[in-house]
């Protein structure tokens, strides 16, 4: 009889695609609920359907209070409020973070050990498809071009306001009211302020400014000293 050869090399890459094909690295998802957005954690759909070894295919599980990664630190940072159907990228942690989760922000061990499971997933916001992509001019109803930093809300709505930081070295607010609230003083350092509208200003407001007429006004501790 003869010996049958058997080679180790298609063993182990069976073996290790296999392994590989139960680990989960990083997946397009949507957000199907938001009810627990203040506690920045959210339900997401995966929107990849796997393929299992014996060729069937089925959806993956909603994935239930995943945390939501913002532009944030503990202190400072730009927060805004993901919607349902909103996609964006998951992570999968290469341990168990129910620890992190919880509040934990020191070295830990889990008594349950896990890796690149469906369940340590984190979302990341503001990764979506390029036929929505907000980068797009055609998705700005108001003033935005390539090259501006800009941030928005109501994105392609009439109710769209933003703040542009535009490429040219301007800074426009585009909005249906703006206020600013502050409990001091506020310092404007340009030569000229111009309005194209009614301006009104509080009891105690000095300085000066021109109307559309051409005319200079001068303020003083709210009083009209001059009009020239």
């Amino acid at each position: 009889l003869m010996a049958e050869t058997i080679y180790l090399e298609p063993i182990l890459r069976n073996f290790f695609s296999d392994r590989m094909a139960e680990m989960n690295f990083c997946l397009p998802a949507r957000i199907d609920n938001i009810q627990n957005l203040k506690q920045g954690r959210v339900d997401v759909k995966p929107l990849y359907i796997p393929r299992y070894l014996d060729n069937t295919y089925s959806e993956l599980p909603i994935i239930r209070n995943v945390p939501i990664v913002l532009p944030s630190c503990n202190e400072s940072g730009m927060v805004f409020s993901p919607k349902q159907g909103d996609t964006v990228l998951l992570v999968f942690s290469q341990c168990n973070i129910d620890n992190f989760k919880a509040g934990s922000i020191e070295p830990y061990s889990t008594v349950f050990d896990r890796s690149f499971d469906i369940n340590d997933a984190v979302a990341f916001a503001g990764f979506s498809p390029f036929n929505i992509n907000p980068i797009n001019t055609d998705k700005h109803k108001k003033d935005y071009e390539l090259g501006d930093v800009s941030v928005f809300n109501n994105l392609g709505k009439e109710n769209e306001n933003k703040i542009n930081v535009k490429k040219d070295g301007t800074v426009k607010i585009v909005s249906s009211s703006t206020d600013i609230d502050s409990k001091s003083m506020i310092k404007m350092s340009s030569p000229n302020i111009k309005s194209e509208g009614t301006l009104a200003s509080g009891t105690g407001a000095s300085g000066s400014f021109q109307t559309a007429l051409g005319q200079n006004i001068i303020v003083s501790n709210g009083i009209i000293v001059s009009i020239e």
